[in-house]
This record gives C-alpha cells, structure tokens and sequence, in this order.
C-alpha cells in the first residue's frame, strides 16, 4: 500500500521531533558527567607544603584547617605509615576539602544611582561608590534608578538591579588558591550573577530567597523575587543550577527557568523565551524610539542599557508591553541594549543584545 504525502510529512517531522528531544537528552547527560567529572577532580585536589623542622601532622592540620582533627587526612592523603614521623624538607599534600576558609572582602566594580550600602553591625546605611569593599554581613540596597555590580575574589560577578535588597551572609575562602563559598540572601528584587566553574569541592555559590534555595557549579543565571506574593523566578543562561526548598528540588538546565512559591516545591522547568528580533533605533529631533521584531508568547518585554558589552556597567532600565519603546535621549556616544521578552508566569527569554549609537 503506498504511503500518502501527508503521511511521509508527519514522519518527517515525528522524527525530527524525537531527534530533537534525544539531542538535549544526550547534551544533558554530558553536562551532568562533566560536573561529576569536575567534582570528582577537585575532590582529589591538594595543595603543596614543604615540611619545615619541628612540623607534625597535628600542627599542619592546625594551620591549614578548621580543626586538628584533620591530620588523618592528611596522613591519608600522603599515605603516611607512621603519623608520628615526617620528615623536614619533604612535601606533604593537603585536600583541598580540608583548608580552612576566612572572610575575604567583595568590591564593587560599578555604581549608578541611588545605591546604598549597611555594613555588619551598623545601624545606619550610607551611599555606595565604586571601589568599595562589601564584607560578610554587609546589605545592598538599590532604589528606582539605582544598579551596583559586585567582584568576588574568585571571579564571579553579582549585578543588583534596581529595586532591590540583598544580604552578604558569607563570603569566605582562600585568594591563594581562588577558593570561595559565598552566600547570597536576596529579600527583594531582581540579581544577574556570572559565577566562577568550581575547583574545589568545599566551594560553593547560593542565592537565598523566602521560597527557595538555589545552589550553582559555575553557570550564568538570574534570580528574581516577587516580596509582596513570596514568589521567585529563576532563568539560566549557561551551565545548570539546583533549585531546593524543603517540599522539594530541581535541577534547571541552560535555557530553562522555573518559579518557586511560598510553601509549594520548585515547579518543572520551562523552556524560556526565544530572544527577540534585532533592536533598531528611530531618532527624530523630539524623541527616540526603539523597535524590535515580537515574540510568540511575550506579554511584556524588558530593554536595558549598558556602557559596556558585559552588560555590568547598566545605566538605565525600560519595561514595555509592545515591541517598541519610547526612550529618554542619552549623551552623544555608543550603548548596548539588551531586549528580553516575558512570559506570561513572569519569566524572561533569552536576550537579544547589539550597540547602539546615539
């Protein structure tokens, strides 16, 4: 019996669907095995000490780790028969796993706005410059106009946008070595952060919301919280984040977001928006109008602009529900807009980003 065209067609299209579908199988799986692969490295990862005259394992451990206890590590690690007996000049490994880690400062690389700045202890906040240190216990805050971006001493970047409050509840490592375990408590707002790939097993990286905690091994993700309904959204750009609160988790792979509410597990991940067509500007001499191809599925649409390419030096902000925006006139010199659409759960798609000069 001959088989019809629109039979051929819908097997066509069946198996590209299902190639599809067993290609981001496969791209996850790899991601997983390099995480573990990447785990596994950095677990077995030592640092060096040169053994110095009247050295014990009690005494290294002392210095290089939270407790003395540790000494069996180390003896492990080197495979020491005798703890008893080590000798000056020689070179002993110490697991990354066990160094101890203390508070390291955070700068910020770049302020605009109404930025504020509470350090531990203190009762009063006082304006944010460029240049400042950010320590453990420290909060953010940024107001209708404000942005601050924030360096971490192993690389990683947090952008605060505006609107916002975030704590510093940890920030601690070792800058010889590039280790960091940092803590990031948002209680309100929206944060971009780019982070480091993880080297050592006794790093790590989370944002803390109300509703969830999310966990990363170096990715680029953004985090936002709705305060008023106890919701977060999270979209990931590159790499995969854990997203867990006590009801349940989930893993969130590169162009995917879930949304979190009080009191109900992390939902399963959502595909994000495709970005938007190229931005292109429309200059008259009283008004300046941006305009870009829509997006099936966008309610609403987020633009920004940048002094830099990385998007870490922001200078203003503009939300939209048409594809098109009407936009203050900005000093005569070359910006980057970046042009995201929304979903309808609140979600933002995959950027769209280009320069523009005025």
């Amino acid at each position: 019996m001959a088989t019809s065209k629109i039979e051929m067609e819908n097997t066509k299209t069946t198996d590209r669907l299902v190639g599809s579908r067993l290609y981001k199988i496969a791209a996850f799986a790899v991601t997983l095995l390099l995480v573990a692969a990447t785990s596994h490295a950095a677990e077995n990862a030592s640092l060096r000490y040169r053994v110095q005259k009247g050295d014990t394992l009690g005494s290294v451990a002392k210095r290089f780790s939270e407790t003395i206890g540790d000494w069996r590590e180390i003896q492990r690690a080197n495979r020491l028969k005798n703890p008893h007996r080590i000798e000056p000049g020689s070179t002993l490994r110490i697991p990354y796993k066990i160094l101890k880690q203390t508070p390291i400062s955070a700068t910020i690389a770049f302020a605009t706005g109404a930025v504020e700045h509470r350090p531990a202890g203190a009762t009063a906040k006082q304006p944010l410059k460029q240049g400042n240190s950010v320590n453990e216990g420290d909060q953010i805050f940024t107001g209708a106009t404000g942005t601050a971006t924030v360096d971490f001493h192993d690389g990683s970047q947090l952008v605060i946008l505006r609107d916002s409050t975030v704590g510093f509840a940890q920030i601690k490592g070792r800058s010889d070595i590039g280790m960091a375990s940092i803590q990031i408590d948002l209680k309100q707002g929206r944060v971009e952060t780019r982070v480091t790939p993880r080297k050592f097993e006794a790093s790590r990286y989370e944002i803390i919301t109300p509703t969830v905690q999310i966990g990363v091994r170096g990715t680029e993700f953004r985090v936002k919280l709705d305060e008023a309904n106890a919701i977060t959204r999270t979209e990931v750009l590159h790499g995969i984040v854990a997203a867990d609160n006590a009801l349940g988790g989930v893993s969130v792979p590169q162009g995917f977001g879930t949304l979190i509410e009080k009191d109900q597990a992390p939902r399963p991940p959502v595909a994000l928006l495709p970005p938007p067509g190229m931005p292109y500007l429309l200059m008259t001499t009283s008004s300046s109008t941006l305009h870009w191809a829509p997006v099936n599925n966008a309610v609403a649409y987020r633009l920004i602009f940048a002094s830099d390419a990385a998007f870490a030096n922001r200078i203003a902000e503009y939300s939209s529900r048409k594809p098109e925006i009407q936009i203050a006139q900005l000093p005569t010199g070359r910006y980057f807009v970046r042009a995201v659409g929304v979903d309808a759960i609140g979600l933002e798609g995959i950027a769209q980003d280009r320069s523009i000069d005025f």
